[in-house]
């Protein structure tokens, strides 16, 4: 089931916001959305930009964000914590998928506590992206 109370097709109109600082990185998140259905993605490249797109998303909230640990200006820890404290943003409660180039228990643990939805190494993403936004959003696995 999705967070909205129904289960999701690879056709449904999902959002997503992927936030990181690397432009590749951004463009093969793209694509790997694309590939699952997911064709309506918003890109920023901080997490200082991200936030502001949040309070101006003027399309709908994002079903999900997908967010860069670490990034200059705003990194992806006080991007989730600003999120989840903002009493003014509509989708506070958005799952938020962190990624990591490494990560051991006391990242994961901080990232929780921040308010992360999961937390993923790159390498474990590069493999498991697609099955973890299947679990996280609620997209059912292509039939």
């Amino acid at each position: 089931m999705s967070p909205r109370g129904s289960p999701r097709t690879r056709f449904w109109p999902i959002r997503a916001l992927v936030v990181d600082d690397d432009r590749p990185t951004r463009d093969l998140l793209r694509s790997r959305l694309r590939s699952m259905g997911i064709i309506d993605v918003w890109e920023a490249d901080d997490g200082k930009t991200a936030l502001a797109i949040l309070r101006d998303f003027n399309c709908g909230d994002p079903d999900v964000v997908i967010c860069d640990l670490d990034m200059a200006e705003l990194d992806g820890l006080r991007f989730c914590d600003s999120v989840r404290r903002d009493k003014t943003l509509s989708c506070r409660d958005v799952p938020i998928l962190l990624l990591a180039r490494d990560a051991d228990g006391e990242v994961f643990r901080r990232a929780r506590q921040r308010g992360a939805t999961e937390v993923l190494t790159r390498r474990a993403a590069a493999r498991d992206l697609d099955r973890h936004l299947r679990e996280i959003v609620g997209i059912e696995a292509p039939a």
